[in-house]
């Protein structure tokens, strides 16, 4: 089950095929935005959509990977009666590297073709994935190169570098109140720290 917080949401209009503010965060102390513009077709369907990258702060530019095809698919929400998610994955990296793009075109899965059958009445949320890939690489054991080091992904003492492991939390740490100080605290060995998954984003789509 892909965790939904209606508490926290921004809006997505289909009814404009303007670019749309859909996800933000911060790396490489980078703060950067990610527009999405969606273009309908005469069936109902979502038949393009189109992402873009703006940043705002920082040194290093973040740019779309050239080595990672976005994504999207339609899902049913389990367990929940006319509720549906289109989820949206794409993945970042720092233009430093020379494998990025300012824009990305996103491939639709074959389950998008059902949204035109989804009710007037029913619930449709985007959820954008973001994923970051190293600078210089996945499968680089130096992160250090053309005079920019990757400390996203690594720490760094001298000429000692060491990988920053960075835990993917399980759906169900998001369905918790507990709020974890103590490290060792059997909550904490379960998961419930941050994670790959604080890079998601939630809208409720307008039709």
């Amino acid at each position: 089950m892909i965790p939904i917080d209606e508490n926290f949401l921004s809006n997505l209009n289909l009814a404009s095929n303007k670019p749309q503010f859909i996800q933000s965060g911060q790396v490489y102390d980078s703060t950067y935005g990610i527009y999405g513009s969606f273009e309908m077709n005469d069936e109902g369907n979502i038949s393009e959509i189109n992402l873009s990258v703006i940043n705002y702060k920082g040194i290093l530019e973040l740019e779309f990977d050239n080595e990672f095809i976005s994504n999207c698919s339609l899902v049913r929400q389990e367990n929940e009666n006319g509720v549906y998610i289109i989820v949206l994955t794409t993945q970042l990296r720092a233009s430093v590297s020379g494998e990025t793009a300012p824009t990305a075109t996103v491939s639709l899965d074959k389950s998008m073709e059902g949204f035109k059958n989804i009710g007037s009445e029913d619930s449709i949320y985007l959820v954008v994935e973001r994923k970051l890939a190293p600078i210089w690489g996945c499968k680089t054991k130096n992160p250090f190169k053309n005079g920019v080091f990757d400390n996203e992904f690594f720490y760094r003492d001298g000429n000692r570098y060491l990988p920053r492991a960075v835990k993917t939390i399980p759906d169900t740490a998001y369905f918790s109140d507990f709020r974890v100080v103590n490290p060792d605290s059997p909550a904490e060995i379960l998961g419930f720290k941050p994670g790959f998954k604080c890079r998601n984003s939630t809208l409720f789509v307008l039709r």
